[in-house]
């Protein structure tokens, strides 16, 4: 995989798209160190903002570490706080996750970012034809997330209608 200080401006800028000026101070900070880079819409958007980001497998491992979460949760609350009440049991872990994946999601998708540009690069010489590769794996999607709410609507329409 190419090393994060060997991608140049152009080809970030290039996978990044029109949000290029923001993610490109993002990679400044990760190259500096910094793993923590707050994204208030991956906070209040999570699962979707990494739909959006086309960050696939990170978002079924979230999912996965999520399932994991809950019930992990649910034991640690019945054994050492069975007072509290699920719907506070909810809001602070709705919290807990909506800020972990607005601290980390930056750092996350930089490294999405990295994995994709590697990849082209690792295919062919760095021609004309290597920034196209580039930016039709960048960008955003919303076709996952019209697909998901579509879905939902039609569950939903299926509860209320019966089947």
């Amino acid at each position: 995989m190419t090393d994060i200080n060997s991608i140049k401006d152009e080809q970030w800028a290039t996978f990044f798209g029109d949000q290029d000026d923001y993610y490109l101070n993002v990679v400044d900070e990760v190259k500096a160190g910094k793993i923590v880079v707050f994204n208030v819409y991956a906070f209040f958007f999570g699962l979707c903002w990494m739909l959006y980001r086309r960050m696939y497998l990170v978002c079924a491992l979230a999912i996965g570490v999520l399932y994991v979460e809950n019930w992990v949760e649910e034991l640690v609350f019945a054994l050492y706080f069975p007072s509290v009440t699920d719907e506070i049991r909810t809001v602070v872990s709705n919290l807990v996750w909506a800020s972990a994946v607005g601290c980390f999601a930056n750092w996350f998708y930089i490294q999405h970012a990295r994995r994709q540009i590697s990849k082209v690069l690792a295919q062919q010489q760095e021609t004309e034809q290597t920034l196209v590769e580039i930016e039709a794996k960048g960008g955003i999607s919303w076709m996952p997330i019209i697909i998901i709410l579509s879905l939902v609507l039609f569950s939903l329409l299926m509860l209320r209608f019966g089947a």
